[in-house]
């Protein structure tokens, strides 16, 4: 029935049943019975009006008989002050977007530039290919929103341009879980978990990365954007105590392995008609600009390098992660 003609002219809604048990289900839900057909069964225009405000949306009623809906809002988040977050933002449709090393140093630039913007403590990070996590601590929980809204604005404008896309880069709200201060084990086992995606992803054997800031922990070397965690720091009295500790705690780390993802009704043939459609398309990139980008003070589609202080801060960073000859790892894996 049309809600707008069901709103301005309510009619009485009759049903017919074929048999005792279909009359019994609609009498469930609302109807009645017919004192001279018991078969025949008819819903109150109270029970229409309430049905037709609670589906799908809620409907406003005015003056003229006109109505908007009002949309679902987003859960709440919960920050409470104090507390470290988790933070996980995944690129468009899982695609890997921050693959290349030119990107991922953007990325560790927007990060150094968030820190002059904003404060907070950045504990933990890790860049994947199609996503990253962060493990940070603002000086104000409430900023957390404001802060990771100008971290993903400003990535993605600089992203877009140095790859020559538009549109939306990351896929949705970045997910934060609280840490309380006082877990101490909770805050370990997460920063363990950061650093051990590469290794959990297969890119690397052990847990250093030139794009993990593992080894700010393990050598107790700055890195130009990281702080130590307080949960690493009650490990041992001394820092060389804490980082043989952390480096023995990452080692029982086992990675587990994902659930296989069972395939719907109609996955291969979309599969094969996306396939198709790659190879008539080919594999010619097209650079396009979106007219509604706001300006910024680089022309990144020109540049073939990144400008020299944002080359050295992500310099900085990934001498300081990257894997060595003489560590540990690599001499166990040859």
């Amino acid at each position: 029935m049309d809600r707008e003609r069901f709103i301005a002219d309510p009619q009485p809604l009759l049903m017919d049943t074929k048999d005792e048990t279909a009359a019994q289900f609609y009498e469930h839900h609302g109807f009645r019975r017919l004192q001279d057909s018991p078969r025949s069964l008819d819903l109150p225009l109270v029970a229409q009006m309430r049905r037709s405000q609670t589906s799908h949306s809620k409907v406003e009623v005015g003056a003229d008989h006109s109505y908007c809906e009002r949309t679902m809002p987003r859960p709440k988040r919960q920050l409470p002050q104090g507390h470290s977050f988790h933070i996980t933002l995944r690129c468009n449709s899982r695609q890997f977007l921050i693959a290349k090393r030119i990107r991922r140093d953007v990325l560790l630039v927007v990060l150094e530039k968030a820190q002059q913007n904003y404060s907070f403590r950045l504990y933990g990070i890790c860049l994947m290919a199609n996503h990253i996590h962060l493990l940070i601590k603002p000086d104000d929980a409430s900023q957390l929103p404001k802060l990771m809204h100008w971290v993903g604005w400003y990535a993605s404008m600089l992203l877009n341009r140095l790859s020559g896309r538009c549109g939306h880069f990351w896929e949705a709200r970045y997910y934060a879980t609280p840490i309380a201060p006082e877990d101490y084990q909770r805050a370990l086992n997460t920063l363990r978990y950061i650093h051990a995606n590469p290794k959990a992803a297969g890119v690397r054997k052990g847990f250093y990365d030139p794009y993990s800031n593992y080894g700010h922990y393990s050598r107790l070397v700055a890195d130009g954007l990281s702080d130590w965690h307080p949960a690493f720091l009650q490990l041992a009295p001394t820092l060389t105590g804490c980082s043989k500790r952390y480096i023995n705690f990452c080692k029982t780390y086992r990675c587990k392995s994902k659930p296989i993802k069972t395939r719907q009704w109609g996955s291969k043939l979309i599969a094969l008609l996306k396939g198709t459609a790659t190879r008539a398309q080919g594999t010619s990139k097209r650079h396009r600009h979106c007219i509604g980008q706001q300006s910024l003070p680089l022309n990144l589609p020109t540049l073939q390098q990144l400008p020299e202080r944002w080359h050295e801060i992500a310099q900085q960073f990934r001498y300081c992660n990257a894997p060595r000859w003489n560590d540990d790892e690599c001499l166990n894996s040859s």
